[in-house]
């Protein structure tokens, strides 16, 4: 199967909403060929240097990943899941954001003891893996991208709403938008009638009312996302909290963050990351592709490269497709330099990093070791690289 292939087989997957509330991963979906990596010997370093577990969402192979070091290697496992794109960690919780219809947030929680039964040959586990504890389903048109703590509340996205919604767990009733555009009047009407802006990703102050947002355009217009007619060479923005915009001439903003008290933000459609200051965003490295995933670890920041869709090229003008490539990037934020570097040769579009950091390792699978992932017939699964 070649990678045009391999996409396409990705693409139809998860299409039909009994689908996802029934998640019916029994034959797993994920395929060797997509999960296959090569890492140099800066990035395994710094995964080593730094203890920490990162966590990649691959949205349109359906993959939530972990990777880590074992004995000097890149040791990754995965949980197959629709569309995932945001990932938000809070103490010995994870959460991520599955966005087809109907949407969900589904929550991981670190196990911390293992009962022993009759049936099962496992004595001790050298690792307390993340296993899935909680889900909250949300209409389709939710449409999330980001999610965030702040305060130690999780707040998401809603991109289908052009918002920000404030997430409880504890109860099934829909929850409220809390923060949106404070556009004109004539525009109001149209925020809760479907995705207007692409307001796709908020960078955390110590509240919301310190906090910023991303767009990939001001104001509603004639076309919206996702129609071949909808402008984005140098509309994006970023909004303050009382819906001010303190940066423009962007292209297709995503993953904007905190980061020593600057906002950093990956300006997708022209494959750079860079920081805002006095108004302007300033690009401190160009990579190759479409950058997309952002997160910072001590003086390293991690920034997630894609392919460009072949149907959206027109939203990346920045880009050499051809030479477009689907990884992780390790950025020195002092040197201005690329320190490490993991690819996936067969991989399309990365959405979301975010790490946890702990002396002994838990993965966010139960392992089993495999090269054959198609007749897996449990749903926690780890991939050893052939």
């Amino acid at each position: 199967m070649d990678r045009k292939s391999l996409h396409k087989y990705y693409n139809e997957l998860f299409r039909n909403p009994l689908e996802i509330a029934a998640n019916p991963i029994q034959d797993v979906t994920a395929l060797n060929k997509s999960l296959k990596f090569k890492a140099d010997s800066g990035f395994v370093e710094i995964l080593r240097k730094l203890d920490i577990q990162l966590f990649v969402t691959r949205e349109y192979e359906h993959l939530l990943l972990c990777l880590e070091t074992v004995d000097g290697k890149i040791n990754q496992s995965f949980y197959p899941i629709a569309h995932p794109s945001g990932i938000a960690i809070h103490a010995d919780h994870l959460y991520l954001a599955s966005t087809r219809n109907p949407n969900a947030i589904v929550e991981f929680t670190k196990v911390s003891d293992f009962q022993q039964r009759v049936e099962s040959k496992s004595k001790n586990f050298s690792f307390m893996p993340y296993l899935p504890s909680r889900i909250k389903y949300f209409p389709g048109q939710t449409y999330f991208h980001d999610l965030v703590f702040i305060d130690n509340q999780l707040f998401a996205n809603s991109v289908g709403n052009n918002g920000v919604i404030k997430i409880n767990f504890d109860t099934s009733i829909p929850d409220p938008i809390v923060w949106k555009p404070n556009l004109p009047e004539k525009h109001q009407s149209k925020l809760l009638s479907g995705n207007y802006l692409q307001l796709n990703s908020i960078a955390t102050g110590k509240s919301l009312e310190n906090s910023y947002f991303s767009a990939s355009v001001e104001f509603p217009g004639k076309y919206r996302p996702g129609h071949q007619k909808f402008q984005v060479d140098k509309k994006g923005v970023i909004f303050s909290s009382n819906g001010e915009i303190v940066c423009r001439n962007l292209t297709r903003p995503h993953s904007a963050r905190m980061f020593k008290d600057k906002i950093w933000v990956n300006d997708s459609g022209y494959g750079t990351v860079g920081y805002v200051e006095d108004g302007k965003y300033f690009p401190v490295i160009k990579l190759n592709g479409w950058t997309r995933g952002l997160h910072f670890v001590y003086k390293y920041a991690f920034v997630g490269t894609s392919r460009v869709l072949p149907k959206f090229e027109h939203y990346a003008p920045g880009v050499d497709h051809k030479k477009s490539e689907t990884g992780i990037v390790i950025i020195n934020t002092e040197t201005l330099q690329i320190e490490g570097k993991i690819i996936f040769p067969n991989g399309n579009q990365i959405f979301g990093i975010e790490s946890f950091r702990n002396n002994l390792p838990n993965r966010l699978f139960m392992p089993k070791e495999t090269t054959n992932i198609k007749h897996l017939n449990s749903i926690f699964y780890q991939y050893k690289n052939t």
